[in-house]
């Protein structure tokens, strides 16, 4: 968390930062942003390509979307999973 607390401090209020990261330290963001103790990160799924949406709101990170992967299931009509 102090890693992306580094990254985003020099953003004013407002920006948008797209942060891309791997499984294990997805879900310990998003157990932080949504008020989860980090012994239950394994309770939510994180797929691979997904999107998670997050907010910084009166300091307090805030989770949005978690682990949308609409962007990965139509193109076109046709699915791109296998």
């Amino acid at each position: 968390m102090d890693t992306l607390e580094r990254i985003t401090k020099p953003y004013p209020s407002g920006s948008t930062l797209l942060v891309c990261s791997h499984n294990f330290v997805n879900r310990t963001i998003i157990c932080h942003a949504l008020g989860l103790h980090l012994d239950r990160f394994r309770e939510f799924q994180q797929d691979e390509g997904a999107l998670n949406v997050l907010y910084k709101r009166q300091g307090q990170l805030v989770a949005e979307v978690v682990n949308d992967v609409s962007h990965l299931t139509k193109c076109g009509g046709t699915s791109l999973q296998t």
